[in-house]
Protein backbone atom coordinates (compact mmCIF):
# COMPACT_ATOMS: atom_id res chain seq x y z
CA UNK A 1 0.00 0.00 0.00
CA UNK A 2 1.83 3.06 -1.01
CA UNK A 3 1.12 6.81 0.43
CA UNK A 4 -0.37 8.89 -2.01
CA UNK A 5 0.17 12.02 0.38
CA UNK A 6 3.11 13.16 2.28
CA UNK A 7 3.01 15.06 5.71
CA UNK A 8 5.40 18.44 6.07
CA UNK A 9 5.97 19.29 9.97
CA UNK A 10 8.05 21.11 12.01
CA UNK A 11 9.59 19.54 15.02
CA UNK A 12 10.18 21.62 18.44
CA UNK A 13 11.89 20.16 21.85
CA UNK A 14 13.38 21.91 24.56
CA UNK A 15 17.15 23.49 23.82
CA UNK A 16 16.90 21.98 20.29
CA UNK A 17 17.28 23.51 17.10
CA UNK A 18 13.59 23.04 15.11
CA UNK A 19 13.87 20.29 12.63
CA UNK A 20 11.29 20.11 9.35
CA UNK A 21 10.62 16.56 8.32
CA UNK A 22 8.33 14.65 5.15
CA UNK A 23 6.80 11.99 6.22
CA UNK A 24 4.61 9.19 4.77
CA UNK A 25 3.38 7.93 8.47
CA UNK A 26 3.98 10.38 11.26
CA UNK A 27 3.81 7.69 13.91
CA UNK A 28 7.34 6.57 12.57
CA UNK A 29 8.48 10.07 12.78
CA UNK A 30 7.19 10.59 16.06
CA UNK A 31 9.07 7.31 17.60
CA UNK A 32 12.36 8.50 16.10
CA UNK A 33 12.12 12.26 17.17
CA UNK A 34 11.35 11.26 20.75
CA UNK A 35 14.55 9.54 20.41
CA UNK A 36 16.14 12.96 20.62
CA UNK A 37 14.37 14.67 22.69
CA UNK A 38 11.40 16.15 20.54
CA UNK A 39 8.25 17.20 21.70
CA UNK A 40 6.02 18.13 19.86
CA UNK A 41 4.96 18.55 15.84
CA UNK A 42 3.64 21.70 13.93
CA UNK A 43 2.01 19.40 11.24
CA UNK A 44 1.09 21.20 7.76
CA UNK A 45 -2.56 19.86 6.74
CA UNK A 46 -3.96 18.59 4.83
CA UNK A 47 -0.92 16.24 3.40
CA UNK A 48 0.55 16.82 -0.26
CA UNK A 49 1.72 14.82 -3.42
CA UNK A 50 4.88 13.44 -2.68
CA UNK A 51 6.29 16.10 -5.50
CA UNK A 52 5.18 19.10 -3.98
CA UNK A 53 6.24 18.08 -0.63
CA UNK A 54 9.89 17.47 -1.20
CA UNK A 55 10.30 20.62 -3.27
CA UNK A 56 8.93 22.73 -0.27
CA UNK A 57 11.01 20.79 2.09
CA UNK A 58 14.15 21.42 -0.51
CA UNK A 59 13.13 25.37 0.03
CA UNK A 60 12.09 25.47 3.80
CA UNK A 61 15.62 23.25 4.49
CA UNK A 62 17.36 26.37 3.05
CA UNK A 63 16.09 27.94 6.01
CA UNK A 64 16.99 27.44 9.39
CA UNK A 65 15.35 28.52 13.39
CA UNK A 66 12.06 28.70 11.29
CA UNK A 67 9.27 29.75 13.51
CA UNK A 68 5.81 28.00 13.77
CA UNK A 69 4.16 31.37 12.09
CA UNK A 70 6.86 31.59 9.51
CA UNK A 71 6.98 27.55 8.50
CA UNK A 72 3.29 27.51 7.95
CA UNK A 73 3.46 30.67 5.95
CA UNK A 74 6.52 29.73 3.94
CA UNK A 75 4.82 26.07 2.99
CA UNK A 76 1.43 27.59 1.72
CA UNK A 77 3.22 30.27 -0.05
CA UNK A 78 5.29 27.34 -1.90
CA UNK A 79 2.93 24.92 -2.58
CA UNK A 80 0.35 27.52 -3.89
CA UNK A 81 3.00 28.88 -6.20
CA UNK A 82 3.57 24.79 -7.40
CA UNK A 83 -0.50 25.04 -7.79
CA UNK A 84 -1.17 22.96 -4.76
CA UNK A 85 -4.15 23.11 -2.69
CA UNK A 86 -4.18 26.82 -0.89
CA UNK A 87 -6.64 26.00 2.10
CA UNK A 88 -4.09 24.67 4.65
CA UNK A 89 -3.98 25.03 8.26
CA UNK A 90 -1.29 24.19 11.00
CA UNK A 91 -2.18 21.11 13.33
CA UNK A 92 -0.18 20.80 17.15
CA UNK A 93 0.74 17.49 18.25
CA UNK A 94 2.76 16.31 21.43
CA UNK A 95 4.39 13.31 20.26
CA UNK A 96 3.62 11.05 23.32
CA UNK A 97 0.07 11.23 21.36
CA UNK A 98 1.38 9.98 18.41
CA UNK A 99 4.79 7.61 18.70
CA UNK A 100 4.41 3.86 18.16
CA UNK A 101 7.29 1.26 18.60
CA UNK A 102 9.97 1.19 15.94
CA UNK A 103 10.92 -2.42 14.36
CA UNK A 104 14.38 -3.90 14.38
CA UNK A 105 14.52 -3.66 10.69
CA UNK A 106 18.64 -4.43 10.61
CA UNK A 107 20.31 -4.74 6.98
CA UNK A 108 16.83 -4.13 5.53
CA UNK A 109 18.73 -1.69 3.29
CA UNK A 110 19.99 -4.43 1.13
CA UNK A 111 17.98 -4.72 -1.05
CA UNK A 112 18.30 -1.14 -2.06
CA UNK A 113 22.46 -1.49 -2.67
CA UNK A 114 23.08 -0.82 -6.08
CA UNK A 115 19.57 -0.39 -7.27
CA UNK A 116 16.61 1.93 -7.56
CA UNK A 117 13.11 0.58 -6.53
CA UNK A 118 9.77 2.13 -7.03
CA UNK A 119 7.53 1.90 -4.11
CA UNK A 120 5.13 -0.56 -5.95
CA UNK A 121 8.51 -2.98 -6.44
CA UNK A 122 8.80 -2.78 -2.40
CA UNK A 123 6.89 -6.05 -1.95
CA UNK A 124 8.56 -8.47 -4.15
CA UNK A 125 11.76 -6.74 -2.97
CA UNK A 126 11.13 -7.35 0.55
CA UNK A 127 10.15 -11.07 0.80
CA UNK A 128 13.05 -11.56 -1.50
CA UNK A 129 15.03 -10.57 1.37
CA UNK A 130 13.29 -12.79 3.69
CA UNK A 131 11.28 -10.38 5.66
CA UNK A 132 7.55 -10.82 6.15
CA UNK A 133 6.19 -8.06 4.41
CA UNK A 134 4.45 -5.62 6.67
CA UNK A 135 0.46 -4.06 6.26
CA UNK A 136 2.26 -1.33 5.06
CA UNK A 137 6.09 -1.79 3.61
CA UNK A 138 6.38 2.23 3.27
CA UNK A 139 6.20 2.52 6.88
CA UNK A 140 9.63 0.67 7.03
CA UNK A 141 10.91 2.41 4.87
CA UNK A 142 10.24 5.66 6.18
CA UNK A 143 12.38 4.34 9.73
CA UNK A 144 15.37 4.09 6.64
CA UNK A 145 14.69 6.99 5.70
CA UNK A 146 14.61 9.00 8.77
CA UNK A 147 18.13 6.86 9.84
CA UNK A 148 19.40 8.03 6.62
CA UNK A 149 20.49 4.68 5.48
CA UNK A 150 17.94 5.07 2.23
CA UNK A 151 16.72 7.88 0.01
CA UNK A 152 13.63 8.66 -1.26
CA UNK A 153 12.54 11.27 -3.95
CA UNK A 154 9.48 11.56 -6.48
CA UNK A 155 9.57 8.76 -9.23
CA UNK A 156 9.12 11.59 -11.90
CA UNK A 157 10.49 15.41 -10.72
CA UNK A 158 12.11 18.37 -12.24
CA UNK A 159 15.99 18.85 -12.86
CA UNK A 160 18.15 21.85 -11.47
CA UNK A 161 17.29 23.29 -14.52
CA UNK A 162 13.51 23.17 -14.11
CA UNK A 163 12.66 21.05 -16.43
CA UNK A 164 10.63 17.79 -15.74
CA UNK A 165 12.60 14.81 -15.61
CA UNK A 166 12.40 10.67 -14.61
CA UNK A 167 14.51 9.81 -12.06
CA UNK A 168 14.77 6.46 -12.94
CA UNK A 169 15.41 6.83 -16.71
CA UNK A 170 16.88 10.14 -16.27
CA UNK A 171 15.13 10.97 -19.62
CA UNK A 172 13.25 14.67 -20.24
CA UNK A 173 11.11 13.69 -22.80
CA UNK A 174 7.94 11.72 -23.29
CA UNK A 175 6.63 13.00 -19.64
CA UNK A 176 3.40 14.25 -19.71
CA UNK A 177 0.52 15.57 -16.67
CA UNK A 178 -2.37 13.99 -15.52
CA UNK A 179 -4.60 15.09 -12.81
CA UNK A 180 -3.93 12.08 -10.55
CA UNK A 181 -6.99 10.38 -8.78
CA UNK A 182 -4.47 8.65 -6.72
CA UNK A 183 -2.22 11.94 -5.04
CA UNK A 184 -5.08 14.51 -6.24
CA UNK A 185 -2.35 16.80 -7.79
CA UNK A 186 -3.67 18.06 -10.80
CA UNK A 187 -0.14 18.09 -12.38
CA UNK A 188 1.37 14.39 -11.74
CA UNK A 189 4.16 14.29 -13.77
CA UNK A 190 4.39 10.90 -15.49
CA UNK A 191 7.24 8.90 -17.46
CA UNK A 192 5.49 7.46 -20.67
CA UNK A 193 9.72 5.94 -21.79
CA UNK A 194 9.89 3.57 -19.06
CA UNK A 195 6.50 2.16 -18.43
CA UNK A 196 7.75 -1.65 -19.43
CA UNK A 197 9.24 -1.64 -16.11
CA UNK A 198 6.16 -0.41 -14.31
CA UNK A 199 4.52 3.00 -13.93
CA UNK A 200 6.90 6.30 -13.14
CA UNK A 201 5.05 9.00 -11.74
CA UNK A 202 5.42 11.82 -9.43
CA UNK A 203 3.58 10.87 -6.49
CA UNK A 204 5.25 7.45 -6.79
CA UNK A 205 8.54 7.29 -4.37
CA UNK A 206 11.96 5.97 -5.80
CA UNK A 207 13.91 4.71 -3.10
CA UNK A 208 17.72 4.21 -3.17
CA UNK A 209 20.89 3.48 -0.70
CA UNK A 210 22.99 6.44 -0.46
CA UNK A 211 26.53 4.43 -0.69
Amino acid sequence: MLASKYFLYLANGPGLEVKIGLSSNLRIDAAWLEQFGYSELQIYQPPQSLRIAETVLEQLQAQPGLSSRKFFKKVKQIIVGLGGWHNGRLQSVQLRELASPLPDLADLEQPFWGRCLLGTELPEAIRAFGYNLPWNPEDWMQQLYLQGKIYRIAAVGTDRFGMAQCRRCGSTEGIFTTHCLSCGDPHCLVCSNCQTMGLAKSCIPLYYCPY
